[in-house]
């Protein structure tokens, strides 16, 4: 089993570095916790600087499958702290101490490392080194700020808004993850048309609101 990369120190020194499949550090992570519960913090110390990458790419991946309604919300909320934090120029994420000492049955942790596998051989493959200054500062930042606004997208509920911020999102996790700036380009295109389907969205909630709101008050008025 290869071991995880260690750390680095500059705010680009992660493009010197070897980039690994997002498929094969969670493999890393299966068989690699002895005790019977496993912290958070134990996690995300074990992913390190990938940690990012791999949380869009799992929090992004449900959103481009048909899921439950609503659903999208909840990884729209998930989604605001590494947004911020990677437009803020973090390189490893920061949790709340309370979901730091959170613990889940190291079984649970294999079943979502098999899952979570499986989806990532569907993906990765189309992602490799090349363009690699686009991961580094301070286009990083930028991808940063896409992130949280996409999160915030998720988490408003328009009808069929989660594609195009869900492929958005695929792309930036994996081309932070490989060092891909081509996927960089390519999320471009879907974060316009993620923002323009929630405009268009926002429109049309707004104007049903509106017309309610017209179709009652007239009701009551003609009453009086």
């Amino acid at each position: 089993m290869t071991p995880p990369q260690l750390p680095s120190t500059g705010p680009d020194s992660h493009l010197t570095e070897v980039p690994r499949k997002a498929s094969d550090l969670l493999l890393d992570l299966e068989g690699a916790f002895t005790e019977d519960k496993v912290t958070v913090q134990a996690i995300f110390d074990r992913l390190e600087r990938s940690a990012f990458a791999i949380v869009i790419l799992l929090l992004a991946l449900p959103n481009v499958v048909p899921n439950v309604p609503g659903i999208s919300t909840i990884f729209g909320l998930l989604l605001v702290a590494p947004g911020w934090q990677m437009m803020t120029g973090a390189r490893h994420p920061w949790l709340p101490g309370f979901i730091r000492k959170r613990t889940v049955e190291r079984a649970h942790v294999d079943i979502g490392i098999r899952a979570g596998v499986k989806v990532l051989h569907m993906v990765e493959h189309i992602a490799k080194p090349r363009l690699s200054f686009l991961t580094g500062s301070p286009y990083y930042n930028v991808l940063g700020f896409f992130v949280l606004v996409l999160a915030l997208i998720l988490i408003l509920p328009i009808p069929l808004g989660n594609l195009f911020p869900g492929i958005a999102l695929v792309c930036i996790g994996l081309a932070v993850l490989n060092r891909d700036g081509l996927l960089v380009l390519l999320s471009l295109p879907a974060f316009i048309l993620a923002l323009v389907m929630s405009a268009l969205g926002a429109g049309l909630i707004v104007g049903f609101f509106y017309f309610l709101w017209t179709q009652v008050s007239g009701f009551f008025s003609g009453g009086s």
